[in-house]
Order: C-alpha cells, then structure tokens, then sequence
C-alpha cells in the first residue's frame, strides 16, 4: 500500500534509476565513519574528499538548496542525522573503503589488438584524461578537482547502478565553490561498453562483486529523468 518502512528510515531508495544512499549513523553501511566537517562539505559543496561527490538527483539538492543554508543549519541537520537509529542494511564494508590505484593494467594494452569490448581499453580512452588512469582523480581536493574513484562511495557501493547512471548522464553540479560538469556518455557508448566500463571500475576500484550486464545497463538507460 505504498506505506514507509519505519525501521528503515532514512536508509536509502531508488528515485528513477538513481539509488539514495543510506544516510543513518551505521559506520559500515550509513555515514557514521564521516567527520561532521565531511558532511557539512557534502551539503555545502556536493564533495566530501575521500568519500562521495554529489550527482544525478544529489547534485541538484546540493546546487539549488543545500549550499545556500547557514553553518549553522547544516551543523544542525548533521546533529539531526547523528540521532538516528542506526540501519546496517547487511552491509559488511563501506562504501568509501574499497579501491586501491591501478598499476600495470595501462601497460597490457600496448602493443595489443583489442577485438573485443574491453573495459580497461574504453576507460583508457574515456575516463583516464580526467580520473587518471590509476582511478587517482586529478586535483585532489580542491572544489573543481576531478574525483578520485578509490574510496569513492559510488565505485564502492554494493549496487553499481549510480556508477552506470553518471557514465550514461554524466555530473552537473553548480556551487559557489565550483562548476562541474562531467560529460554524459549515453550517446557515445553502448550499453555494452557502459556495462564493460562500469565493471572495469568496480572490479579495479570497488566492490567486485558489484557488476552489470548490457540488459541492465539499457534498463536504466529507459529510466525518464
């Protein structure tokens, strides 16, 4: 009947293809293992360094809302969300946990035909000019730095579905710290190569067992926005 489950309040849901984190105060699968300065600076900012960055549905609470409260507000919804009741949700790692840099993977690729869909080839030559072909990111964290996608919160997660969703639609995110854009590959790609790159990122920065196929990749794809 529609009707809230109260003891998972506050612990995350799918809004049109896009997964919302869980935001309860469990240190492996909520924000508890965040500083309140980190989440101040998500809300202010859309960046908390060495956890997330703000995209899809996120981005647009942070640049026509949250940015534009007073420390004072956002201290006091951090407060608020300190007092929750935990919700573990069976998650047993944090999202922002996993990854390490990549090291010799780039140097396979020399001298090599790829005749196949390879996820290492397409991060190469779509990703790596701004998140480093180490996955490192590229500005550490300054407000218009290119994400690192090790500890990264959407690399890391059990579901890959946001990773799929911001190669597909890309990130548009407007502060008074910063303009971000990352450019949407939904035209370029296909949901092949989507879900190549995508698992080539979870597997090599996060959660491996976090993989997609091309029928998934498309049904996202079809989710309005």
């Amino acid at each position: 009947m529609q009707g809230l489950k109260t003891t998972e309040r506050f612990s995350g849901a799918t809004q049109a293809g896009w997964q919302a984190y869980n935001i309860t105060p469990d240190r492996t699968s909520g924000i508890g293992n965040w500083s309140d300065d980190a989440l101040i600076a998500y809300l202010s900012t859309g960046i908390a360094a060495g956890h997330a960055s703000a995209a899809g549905p996120m981005a647009d609470v942070v640049q026509h809302s949250t940015q534009y409260l007073t420390h004072e507000d956002l201290r006091s919804i951090v407060a608020y969300l300190r007092a929750l009741p935990p919700v573990s949700g069976g998650v047993t790692r944090p999202r922002d946990a996993w990854g390490k840099p990549a090291a010799n993977d780039i140097t396979a690729l020399r001298g090599t035909t790829i005749t196949t869909v390879n996820g290492l080839q397409l991060f190469v030559a779509n990703c790596a000019s701004c998140h480093h072909w180490t996955g490192g990111g590229v500005g550490g964290s300054a407000p218009g730095a290119y994400p690192s996608l090790i500890h990264n919160s959407v690399a890391g997660a059990p579901s890959p579905d946001n990773l799929a969703m911001v190669i597909l639609h890309g990130v548009r995110r407007q502060t008074k710290d910063s303009d971000v854009l990352m450019p949407a590959f939904g035209d370029a790609l296909s949901n092949e190569q989507v879900a190549a790159i995508s698992n080539y990122a979870t597997t090599q920065f996060g959660d491996l067992r976090a993989t997609l196929t091309a029928g998934e990749v498309a049904a996202l794809r079809a989710q309005p926005q």
